[in-house]
C-alpha cells in the first residue's frame, strides 16, 4: 500500500476547527481541511477551485502528535471596515458605522513547537503527484497561516512499507527533536474512519462562506 508521509514542524502553527470571526481557535493536531489546503497550494489551485474538494474526497488521512504543541493566544486589533459581510449586516440592521465598522479585539490561537506526522492514502498516481508538488510547490506553503512557516521540509517519505495508515503511524519513527517534553511511550493519533466514534467538521468545501463538511475519525494512542 503506497502512503505519503508529511512531517510538520514550526515555531508556530494553527489548525482552526471551530473558529468564529473574532476567536480563531486551533485544534490539537492538523485538520484535514488544513492539509488539503496545503496540498492545494503545492499544486497551484486557487481558493475556489473545485478540484480542492475532489482532492479531499480522494484522500484518507491519519495524524500523529510526535510533540504536543503548547497553545499560545495572541490578541490582535482588526478593522472590520473592509469586511463585506459586516457592512451588509450594518445596513440591514440599521447600525451605525461606529457600532460595527470600527476596530475589534480578536483572539488568535497557535500551537508552539509542535511536530506532527501526517499519513495520506489514495490513488498511487495521485500520491506521487502530491509528493512532487510538495517538494517543488507552486505557492509557498504555510502551516495554517502566513505567519506559520515550516522549520523543515514538509515531505517525509513516499513508501509502501506499511499496509495501513494505522500501521504507519504506529511504526514510523517519531521525530527526535524534543522541546519541553518528557519521554513518551504513546502518541495521540487521529485516523480517518467512516465508523469512527469522533466527529470532525473539517471536510473542506469550496464556497464563498467557507463552509465545512463532517467526517469521522478514530482516536488512538499509538507507539512510535
Amino acid at each position: 500500500m503506497l502512503l505519503l508521509l508529511l512531517r510538520l514542524e514550526a515555531p508556530l502553527m494553527k489548525w482552526g476547527l471551530r473558529s468564529l470571526w473574532n476567536d480563531r481557535d486551533t485544534h490539537i493536531v492538523p485538520t484535514k481541511s488544513g492539509i488539503i489546503g496545503l496540498l492545494s497550494c503545492a499544486l497551484g489551485y486557487s481558493r475556489r477551485d473545485k478540484r480542492i474538494e475532489e482532492l479531499s474526497a480522494q484522500l484518507s488521512m491519519g495524524v500523529r502528535a510526535d510533540r504536543n504543541g503548547i497553545v499560545l493566544t495572541d490578541l490582535q486589533i482588526v478593522s472590520t471596515a473592509s469586511n463585506p459581510f459586516i457592512k451588509k449586516l450594518s445596513k440591514a440592521e440599521g447600525y451605525g458605522a461606529r457600532t460595527l465598522l470600527g476596530p475589534i479585539l480578536t483572539y488568535r490561537h497557535y500551537l508552539q513547537d509542535a511536530s506532527f506526522t501526517v499519513v495520506l492514502s489514495g490513488d498511487p498516481i495521485l500520491l506521487q503527484k502530491l509528493a512532487e508538488a510538495v517538494c517543488s510547490p507552486f505557492f509557498s506553503l504555510f502551516l495554517g497561516g502566513k505567519s506559520c512557516i515550516p522549520s523543515r521540509p514538509i515531505f517525509e517519505a513516499l513508501t509502501n512499507n506499511y499496509t495501513s495508515i494505522e500501521q504507519a503511524l504506529n511504526d514510523y519513527p517519531v521525530t527526535k527533536i524534543r522541546i519541553r517534553d518528557k519521554h513518551q511511550d504513546k502518541y495521540y493519533c487521529e485516523i480517518e474512519d467512516k465508523c469512527g466514534a469522533h466527529i470532525r467538521q473539517d471536510e473542506i468545501r469550496v464556497s464563498m462562506l467557507r463552509e465545512y463538511g463532517f467526517r469521522r475519525v478514530t482516536v488512538k494512542y499509538l507507539g512510535g
